[in-house]
């Protein structure tokens, strides 16, 4: 597969700026439809999270938990995810790990909503024409996960 790059940009989201929806806000000011998230660090104020868990009724024998929300202060130690499409909206896929005021880390798959930023958070982000990047249905596992196109 051969990437066409378009774009890097990076900066930060300001305190009190959720975190996708900033990082989606970016992404349609700059017109990036499929990219990636190659680096975010700074601070939360609260984070909310998913991560896997033993399913043995599901296909792959996984499923995610339900939300889980940490109250901060909160360092964002390191986060990327994938920049994609799903229903003509941009979609972001985020993992990342975060460490609350006694140093205890957690880490996953970043909800939507409810990580709001702290301090800052500082981002760098490429985004490329091709491949297309868009969210499906996959048949092997049953999740809606990003294709590439």
């Amino acid at each position: 597969m051969i990437v066409k790059k378009n774009k890097m940009i990076s900066g930060r989201l300001v305190p009190g700026t959720n975190l996708i929806c900033g990082l989606k806000t970016v992404c349609n000011e700059n017109n990036i439809t499929n990219g990636n998230i190659l680096s975010c660090i700074g601070s939360l104020k609260k984070a909310k999270y998913i991560y896997a868990v033993d399913d043995e009724e599901n296909v792959i024998k996984i499923r995610y938990c339900d939300p889980v929300s940490v109250e901060g202060p909160l360092e964002l130690i390191t986060c990327q995810g994938t920049i994609g499409q799903e229903n003509k909206y941009i979609t972001i896929h985020l993992h990342g790990m975060f460490s609350d005021k006694d140093a205890k880390i957690y880490g996953g798959h970043f909800c939507d909503d409810g990580n709001e930023i702290l301090a800052t958070c500082e981002y760098l982000i490429v985004g490329y024409e091709a491949p297309v990047v868009r969210r499906e249905n996959d048949s092997e596992t049953g999740f809606n996960l990003l294709k590439f196109n």
